[in-house]
């Protein structure tokens, strides 16, 4: 059984790539390591830099590219081996991480992109909020009817469908405001000779017409803030927040955006609190 799995996996494996080749000729894995270099970069240049404030990560309007990204962005490219700080291009609606080539090809599948799994990573990294898993006796393959052309289309017909609206009306508005991009990032303005439409709502935040918009209205959601506080935490302490942690929680909340949500302060401030120099009372 475990060869023929492995067999089967193996082939899989090779027909992927023989479609990412042929759809995304460009796309290498020298490629895929500037990507994530890209990331690293924009973050350290946020955080230990400029000591700026956090949420630049995902609304600044400029970021680190050496030649293979350039070509994929469209932007000027710098000397071979080297990297250069560069504005996203104005007609683009890139912001920031959104905007970043690592997070757009690693939140989507090789032929498609998924506006499911963008939105998921939002819901449950950013927003720390629960997204269930499809039920066992769901159908999640689209339906075959080449009348749907757009991504928008297709995923309308899981929002209908009771058994799966409940997480796709939380995951798809959001992963739809990233649809100007393709699989590996490129940017896009049709989809199948359609316009793309990238708009959608935020919840009780406000209504926005692509990634870039949607970044500004996520920033200001005190959930953000909320979430990124204790994704910080709960790594640092490699265990969830106990009910009686939840004050440290919260002071370092108001702490963060006290201080100008400047992350370099609030990790001294949360090395330096009783909930990380002290183990607490056995449950």
């Amino acid at each position: 059984y475990g060869d023929h799995r492995d067999l089967h996996l193996s082939i899989r494996r090779q027909r992927q790539m023989c479609i990412r080749d042929r759809l995304y000729p460009e796309f290498s894995p020298a490629l895929a390591a500037s990507m994530r270099q890209e990331t690293l970069s924009l973050l350290s240049d946020v955080v230990f830099t400029r000591d700026a404030d956090f949420t630049e990560l995902f609304t600044s309007n400029h970021t680190f590219v050496d030649a293979g990204l350039a070509s994929l962005y469209g932007v000027t490219a710098p000397p071979a081996g080297e990297w250069h700080e560069v504005t996203f291009p104005a007609d683009q609606p890139r912001s920031g991480f959104f905007g970043q080539a690592s997070f757009l090809s690693t939140q989507a599948h090789i032929e498609l992109t998924s506006p499911t799994l963008r939105g998921k990573f939002v819901r449950e990294r950013l927003l720390c909020q629960s997204i269930n898993p499809p039920p066992n006796d769901v159908i999640t393959e689209f339906p075959d009817d080449e009348g749907l052309k757009t991504m928008r289309e297709r995923l309308q017909v899981h929002q209908e469908n009771p058994s799966c609206a409940g997480c796709h009306s939380l995951t798809d508005p959001i992963g739809l405001s990233f649809e100007n991009f393709d699989s590996i990032g490129r940017h896009r303005l049709t989809e199948n000779d359609v316009t793309i439409d990238a708009s959608g709502e935020l919840d009780d935040q406000g209504n926005f017409a692509d990634g870039a918009e949607l970044a500004d209205l996520l920033v200001n959601d005190p959930n953000f803030t909320d979430c990124l506080v204790r994704n910080v935490y709960r790594a640092s302490l490699g265990h969830l927040e106990t009910d009686g942690e939840e004050v440290v929680v919260e002071h370092l909340v108001g702490g963060f955006d006290d201080g100008g949500r400047r992350l370099r302060a609030f990790l001294v401030e949360l090395v330096v609190s009783d909930a990380f120099r002290f183990v607490g009372a056995e449950q």
